[in-house]
């Protein structure tokens, strides 16, 4: 069963690629279409519990999720690494009075020590 962030996620795929080839996009279409494609090839994680707060009420819920309760997984979902935009790395260079090329390496550093 598809949950429905990934129902979503879908919709939003379809949009995409649709307004792709009717009307063509800019690079950030393809971006999103990419980023969105690579979450779905992904299989979905079912929570491992559902935690209700209300107030100071603190609740664990195991086998049927509360109306309003937060998923909780037995692992930490996995995020996919987001470069910098050109213009947060001219802010940057701006802001610091770093080199462009500097910004870049010290990403693909941290790109590389979180992969």
């Amino acid at each position: 069963m598809m949950s429905d962030l990934r129902k979503a996620a879908q919709q939003a795929l379809e949009t995409l690629k649709y307004t792709y080839e009717v009307l063509g996009l800019m690079a950030k279409g393809k971006e999103a279409m990419a980023a969105l494609e690579a979450a779905l090839a992904q299989p979905e994680q079912e929570p491992a519990a559902w935690l209700y707060e209300a107030g100071n009420d603190r609740t664990l819920h195991w086998y049927k999720p509360p109306l309003y309760g937060t998923p909780l997984y037995t692992a930490p979902q996995q995020r996919e690494w987001i470069d910098l935009t050109d213009e947060e790395e001219l802010m940057i260079g701006v802001a610091t009075g770093m080199p462009g090329v500097a910004i870049r390496m010290i990403e693909a550093k941290l790109k590389e020590k979180n992969a």
